[in-house]
């Protein structure tokens, strides 16, 4: 079962990434398999027909860390506009570049990578 967490957890990470930076593009079709598969697993999780399941506190816990990609993503954007108002509307192309690089890929592959060695650790 840890497959399936570790499964669920990057094709959700993903599927925040491509609906909030738009830097892919994910075919509808193929969207749609990933948004069935991730409710199969959800649903097995809290049916947990094998006892299989890892246990709930720790599911909400990585949950919410990939809930937290939207809050690096709309925090960024303020983060940004306001350092332009700042300076007075003067932007720091190699700064935005490097901040853009943080936010858009960094963060995202932090935390899967947390998430991976939390599903591994945390197995009971």
């Amino acid at each position: 079962m840890k497959v399936f967490y570790i499964i669920f957890f990057l094709i959700l990470n993903v599927l925040i990434f491509e609906k909030l930076t738009k830097k892919i593009n994910i075919a509808t079709k193929l969207k749609s398999g990933f948004v069935i598969l991730l409710l199969l697993i959800v649903t097995l999780h809290f049916l947990n027909p094998l006892d299989f399941a890892i246990a709930n506190k720790v599911f909400i816990i990585l949950f919410g860390f990939s809930s937290s990609l939207f809050i690096f993503h709309f925090g960024s954007r303020i983060a940004i506009a306001f350092s332009t108002s700042i300076n007075n509307g003067n932007e720091d192309k190699l700064l935005y570049k490097w901040y853009n690089f943080l936010i858009f890929y960094l963060v995202y592959i932090m935390i899967s990578v947390f998430q991976i060695a939390s599903i591994i650790e945390n197995w009971s």
